[in-house]
């Protein structure tokens, strides 16, 4: 995670940028990026309990700007792309 992170400030890729982890699992790696200050994350995942774990991770961290969906269909994708 934390080269992941370093690779994004070398890259020095925008805070607002838009970020989409697929296959989120417990989210933790948009946790580390809400915390860098990256503002515009979503997680998806096709395990609805995968999801509900990242949730509550989310709400124990307090980073209710993270956004998590069970989904890896291409509509989704979509929709994100064009928001």
């Amino acid at each position: 995670m934390v080269r992941i992170i370093r690779w994004l400030e070398k890259q020095q890729i925008p805070l607002d940028s838009s970020v989409l982890d697929i296959g989120t699992g417990n989210g933790v790696l948009l946790i580390e990026l809400a915390k860098s200050g990256y503002t515009d994350l979503t997680g998806i995942d096709y395990s609805p309990s995968a999801i509900q774990l990242s949730e509550k991770v989310r709400e124990k961290e307090g980073m209710s700007n993270i956004k998590f969906k069970v989904s890896f269909e291409r509509k989704f994708i979509e929709e994100i792309e064009s928001s």
